[in-house]
């Protein structure tokens, strides 16, 4: 396995993930930096069966959504959205579902710092389920832990995933990977 470094800014220090090994786990296929939307294209859903995709983003508070081949139709996005945390100190909790959506949101609300780790079953051939855990910190006082448990209606094969960000932030880093069988 090799050590691939980068500047985590969670920790404020270098950090690592571990790539190769010959064997069945992930494998990383894209990574790089963004500091507004962007696309991640030239994918086949049908041949890399699931992806991973990690975002961390620091700058001004933004929302971040998930839309998969530029998919903008009014009902291809069902999603149930369960959060916790505090806010101004004081705890928060709930659920909130949502159908008919065109797109799915990626954490709660604005907030300064994201870490948002999303799964994505690719096949055609499967239900298309997508399990998204973010956490996000908008101060010392305000943050939350966010899993959102969402399904994309189209049948097409997966040739890009988009991620729509509400302004420009700072800094973001994001790596991909799929699955070896």
């Amino acid at each position: 396995m090799a050590k691939k470094w980068f500047f985590n800014p969670f920790i404020g220090k270098l950090d690592y993930y571990e790539t190769g090994g010959g064997g069945k786990g992930w494998e990383l296929i894209k990574s790089g930096s963004f500091t507004n939307s962007f696309n991640l294209t030239g994918l086949n859903g049908d041949v890399d069966k699931l992806y991973k995709l990690i975002l961390v983003g620091v700058g001004p508070a933004r929302t971040y959504d998930l839309r998969l081949n530029n998919d903008s139709g009014q009902y291809n996005y069902d999603w149930v959205k369960h959060f916790a945390g505090f806010s101004g100190g004081n705890p928060i909790h709930d659920v909130d579902r949502s159908t008919g959506m065109n797109r799915i949101p990626l954490g709660h609300l604005n907030r300064e710092r994201q870490f948002i780790e999303i799964t994505i079953q690719a096949r055609t051939t499967l239900d298309r389920l997508i399990k998204i855990s973010n956490h996000d910190r908008y101060d010392n006082t305000t943050f939350a832990i966010v899993d959102i448990h969402a399904k994309w209606y189209n049948t097409a094969n997966i040739t890009q995933i988009n991620i729509i960000l509400s302004g420009a932030i700072d800094v973001g880093q994001y790596w991909l990977f799929r699955v070896v069988e």
